[in-house]
């Protein structure tokens, strides 16, 4: 039995030669050209892709806060002034001293009452969500906390997102507020206690000059409250030097939250400032936060850890889920401890994009080397064909031979052109059938762009439909809301309007605005449009 002889390179045919020819000057040409987008850095990678873009968002996030934060400082200093000027007015125009006001309720309301114009007008003009004056002395001083406990006057802006915001009392006399028409805070209470600002024993012993005396509190919640505030707070100082208190802004959880609002179009982007420690850790509780304007994102939890996860991007675990970012120390005042800026985006977010990344570069690859398989092909064959067409002629004994386009073969066919006519016929039907081929392909190749046209079609079909991620999460929050807050949620699904709400729950605009927060909330949507939104999806899929 014969084994069959395999062939030798020498014995390759010219068209499988010419074919890996170009096969290997194709590869090389690709390769070539992506060992030159990384030389020229032209190549861009996931990480390098998320990095790029969260520094850019940090350098706008990080201007905002700093550019925010020195005015709401400048505009402190000048409140300093002004309290201290209004202080001393009252106390000369009466003939009194600063400790006279000790325990002289009748003396503090009418200072209070010509405090309140100016803090109030001060207040709605200032980026900020509430304003306060705290005098170092008490109309209680007979209480065993009186140490503790000072007059003074803590007005908060009451539904900042409007237009026309009211303003509440939070601390100081009620009937000052209400001849004034500002009405007392749900949480009101006469005197401030100095537990709210860990810094007012410090600066009441310090002389430093207002513009270096000033110092931003922690995150902390507001007694009574469940809404976490940072003070800005500067001295308040007689002519003499002597300490009249302390007084400056708020700046809540809620209005940090709207007022750094990022334009940014990346999903699910949070911001956050929180004070800088040592361990590398942040507690999202004693942090603010703010996402993406006009859209949602998830606030981070608990405790936050960050390590390196890349060259410049950091890794954040804790008890809500991971996110990844970038990280930088900055300074608020000269008296604070560094803070920190995180700009993050939810890990399953980056994860997603790595994998399209993937497939994308996989798929580039795949059609390159298509195309390259291709054209070594064609090309391969265009270049052999006629050199095959007359060796096929003179193979057939062809009587009458073809011009062709190679010198060489013509000189054959003046030889041999009489033994072509014999073979004619054959080498007809020969040509007939490779064009058959060739339209074939044609046919094929019409095909395959339609088809890849039709997967193009789906693939942008498929980008308008609503995230999947927040509609679950969106069904997640439904069974999280309070009795009230789902038979709100109903009155929306049902059609009615903010007034005919009103009027049917019998509640009031400030009490529906306090269950739509914290609806919104809950199912991790900023309006009314995007609610309804996900319901009609939720009604259809049921």
């Amino acid at each position: 039995m014969k084994t069959q002889r395999a062939f030798s390179y020498e014995e390759w045919p010219m068209k499988r030669k010419l074919f890996a020819y170009m096969l290997i000057l194709g590869a090389i040409l690709i390769i070539s050209f992506f060992i030159g987008l990384l030389i020229f850095g032209n190549v861009s990678t996931p990480e390098r892709t998320m990095s790029e873009a969260l520094g850019l968002q940090m350098s706008v996030y990080e201007k905002d806060v700093l550019t925010h934060f020195e005015y709401i400082a400048a505009a402190g200093i000048n409140l300093s002034e002004d309290m201290s000027f209004l202080m001393n007015r009252f106390l000369s125009a009466r003939n009194i001293s600063f400790d006279d006001l000790a325990d002289n309720e009748e003396l503090i309301r009418q200072l209070q009452n010509e405090m309140i114009s100016p803090m109030r007008q001060s207040l709605l003009q200032e980026d900020c969500s509430g304003i306060f004056v705290v005098w170092d002395t008490t109309v209680n001083s007979h209480i065993s906390y009186s140490n503790e406990s000072r007059t003074g006057m803590y007005l908060q802006i009451n539904g900042y997102e409007t237009a026309n915001p009211s303003v509440l009392l939070y601390r100081g006399l009620s009937d000052v507020g209400k001849n004034n028409n500002i009405m007392p805070h749900r949480k009101w209470n006469l005197e401030i206690n100095t537990d709210m600002f860990d810094e007012y024993f410090s600066l009441k012993d310090s002389s430093t000059p207002y513009d270096e005396a000033y110092v931003f509190s922690s995150i902390d919640r507001l007694p009574g409250t469940s809404e976490s505030a940072m003070h800005l707070i500067v001295p308040v100082r007689g002519s003499d030097d002597v300490f009249y208190g302390i007084c400056g802004f708020e700046i809540s959880e809620s209005y940090f939250m709207t007022y750094h609002a990022q334009p940014s179009s990346m999903a699910h982007l949070s911001c956050l400032l929180s004070e800088f420690t040592e361990s590398g850790a942040i507690e999202a509780r004693r942090s603010f936060s703010c996402g993406v304007l006009n859209g949602y994102y998830r606030a981070p939890g608990g405790v936050l850890t960050y390590s390196k996860a890349g060259k410049d991007l950091y890794s954040y675990k804790g008890d809500s889920p991971e996110y990844i970012g970038i990280t930088k120390k900055i300074s608020l005042s000269p008296n604070n401890k560094d803070h920190l800026l995180s700009v993050m985006v939810l890990k399953s977010d980056y994860d997603s994009i790595r994998t399209t990344s993937l497939l994308k570069n996989s798929l580039l690859v795949l059609l390159l080397l298509f195309f390259t398989v291709t054209c070594s092909m064609f090309f391969s064959k265009r270049f052999i064909s006629p050199i095959l067409k007359a060796i096929d002629e003179i193979k057939t004994d062809s009587a009458l031979l073809s011009e062709s386009t190679v010198p060489e073969i013509n000189d054959l066919f003046e030889f041999l052109s009489k033994k072509d006519t014999l073979h004619e016929k054959d080498l007809n039907a020969l040509t007939q059938k490779t064009e058959d081929y060739l339209n074939e392909i044609n046919r094929l190749e019409s095909e395959y762009e339609k088809a890849k046209a039709e997967i193009a079609r789906l693939a942008y079909s498929r980008k308008q439909e609503v995230d999947p991620e927040n509609y679950k999460l969106f069904l997640e929050g439904i069974n999280t809301l309070t009795p009230t807050e789902r038979k709100i949620f109903g009155y929306y699904l049902s059609g009615l309007s903010v007034k005919e709400i009103l009027e049917t729950a019998k509640i009031k605009e400030s009490t529906l605005r306090f269950h739509n927060q914290n609806i919104y909330s809950k199912l991790g949507v900023n309006s009314l449009k995007q609610l309804l939104r996900y319901a009609a999806l939720m009604e259809n899929e049921e």
